[in-house]
């Protein structure tokens, strides 16, 4: 299992309810207390969770009608730049995963998904978002030193 500190809080969203819930088990069982799991199946609900704040990582489909990947991607990185966003796609799909890992995608996993490689690339986030937090609280604190 992969070594995880502190707390992220992810939002796992794909309009496939089975393949939602068999993720959410997934990321529960590896990783315990240490990733706060969310899950919506409707894209729209998404964006509204996003704009709540507090995703700190964000696993979406590419491919879900009205609303896709790409969009929950820019939504996502319009409300906080350093959320991490992880997509979920299909091996069809290469030219769409480049565009989105373009526009600050740090990874994506093909469908039907690898357990073991979700666990990892999840817990990358969340060590990557930890890295960005105490990299802005030096920052800050340097910044007050120089007062």
């Amino acid at each position: 299992m992969p070594q995880v500190d502190g707390s992220s809080t992810l939002l796992v969203v794909d309009n496939d309810l089975s393949m939602t819930c068999h993720m959410v088990a997934v990321i529960e069982r590896a990783l315990g207390d240490a990733i706060n799991v969310e899950s919506l199946i409707n894209p729209n609900a998404a964006r509204e969770r996003l704009n709540e704040g507090g995703v700190d990582i964000l696993l979406t489909d590419l491919q879900m009608p009205r609303v896709d990947g790409r969009d929950l991607l820019c939504w996502a990185k319009r409300r906080n730049p350093s959320t991490q966003v992880l997509l979920l796609a299909n091996a069809f799909s290469h030219d769409e995963v480049l565009h989105a890992l373009q526009m600050g995608a740090i990874d994506y996993l093909l469908k039907p998904v690898d357990q073991k490689e979700l666990v990892e690339l999840i817990a990358q986030a969340h060590q990557r978002r930890q890295q960005q937090e105490l990299a802005s609280e030096w920052q800050t604190s340097m910044a007050l030193e120089v007062r």
